[in-house]
């Protein structure tokens, strides 16, 4: 369901694509690569969360051929427990494939990657000079890694200081050392991001270059436009959906510039932010939202709602749900909700219009503010790589 709205979008042009997975299969042409068949046979074959994970399960199905009919959950098979295993032989499975490369970009099936963008930025940076580029999370022992949502982007000489033990002198190929040596840091940790990072830290002697917002948390659906998101070049978008993916990316083929990367400010027209005011059963206020003052008439009703929030100064959106006011600080898209009652408010009565989530735009006040003082991003910000700027 991923790959193949990927391989018609994002993907598409890539001649140098590696699909990593758990297990080898073909689709459309492309070969899944089961990269945790490249861990050290100890390991893999002795490793019980490994096997809780339902991946042996998996492969026997896959090995008699009778893994497209079977349901995986109802076998046991958890992907996410698999993940995790992926990240570090995955990174020596690219430089056995593409040892010429000069920079590695790792990302996932539901990552949006803005392609022209990401060669913009590399194309300031060098190569042979250890990099690791990505949005900014807390690592091991007060490191930092990039979160693997949004993606990652590794240097050819940070590639070559996790792998330089993997070949022998004569160049053979030896094993994935790199997976060997953290073998147990991927047993601890929850995360093969987090154990990539701080073996970038330690094997690479690398630390993270952190390019938030350019690398960004929040789906297509899901960003909170104002100023962090403005006039910064979008690099990724994560969990971005199937549906979005090619309507996003056919879009953006249609608009490009050779001369103007594309910038956060170009996404609202894209989303119809400017004209949209009024969606039933959705909810705009789970990201950024705030209750409206408990004393104010804003939660009398919908409309009370949306008066009240075009008389703030710090409200762009609003949502109304089970007689209480939400306002939004910034403005985004926000997604369907169908209706609810928590369950610490099951006593209380309610109709079935209490509980519809009901969600509004200002879109004069959005408009003002898209009119503002710098907002017509004539000087792109390509900001800097840190790590106290973060999301």
């Amino acid at each position: 369901a991923r790959v193949r709205p990927q391989l018609e979008s994002v993907s598409a042009c890539l001649d140098t694509l590696i699909i990593v997975s758990d297990v080898d299969e073909e689709y459309q042409g492309q070969q899944l690569l089961d990269v945790i068949a490249d861990l050290p046979a100890p390991f893999r074959d002795n490793n019980k969360q490994l096997r809780r994970s339902g991946y042996y399960v998996q492969k026997a199905f896959a090995d008699n051929g009778t893994l497209a009919g079977v349901n995986l959950t109802e076998i046991g098979v958890h992907g996410w427990k698999m993940d995790k295993f992926k990240f570090l032989p995955q990174v020596s499975r690219a430089w056995r494939m593409r040892p010429e490369k000069r920079w590695y970009v790792f990302y996932e099936g539901d990552t949006y990657v803005v392609w022209d963008n990401v060669f913009r930025l590399l194309s300031n940076f060098n190569p042979d000079v250890p990099l690791y580029f990505g949005s900014p999370s807390p690592g091991r022992d007060g490191s930092w890694m990039a979160n693997g949502g949004e993606g990652y982007v590794l240097s050819r000489e940070a590639v070559r200081r996790l792998v330089k033990h993997e070949f022998g002198e004569d160049g053979a190929f030896l094993g994935s050392k790199l997976s060997e040596r953290w073998r147990h840091g991927m047993m601890r940790d929850c995360c093969g991001d987090s154990v990539l990072g701080w073996a970038v830290h330690e094997d690479a002697k690398t630390d993270l270059s952190g390019l938030w917002p350019m690398f960004n948390p929040h789906p297509l659906h899901g960003v909170p436009f104002s100023d962090r998101y403005w006039c910064q070049p979008v690099i990724s978008m994560h969990k971005t959906t199937t549906e979005s993916m090619v309507d996003l990316w056919r879009w953006e083929e249609s608009r490009r510039e050779l001369q103007r990367p594309l910038i956060y400010a170009d996404l609202p027209h894209y989303l119809n932010l400017t004209k949209i005011t009024i969606r039933e059963d959705w909810d705009n206020a789970d990201w950024d939202g705030y209750p409206a003052p408990q004393d104010s008439n804003a939660h009398n009703s919908f409309k009370a709602c949306g008066d009240a929030c075009k008389a703030n100064d710090d409200c762009f959106q609003w949502t109304y749900h089970l007689r209480s006011c939400y306002f939004v600080r910034s403005f985004r898209l926000g997604a369907p909700k169908a209706a609810e009652v928590e369950e610490s408010r099951t006593e209380d009565e309610w109709s079935h219009n209490d509980t519809r989530f009901m969600a509004g735009w200002d879109v004069e006040g959005i408009r003002r503010w898209m009119d503002g003082k710098g907002r017509d991003c004539k000087a792109v910000q390509w900001v800097k790589p840190s790590v106290e700027r973060i999301y």
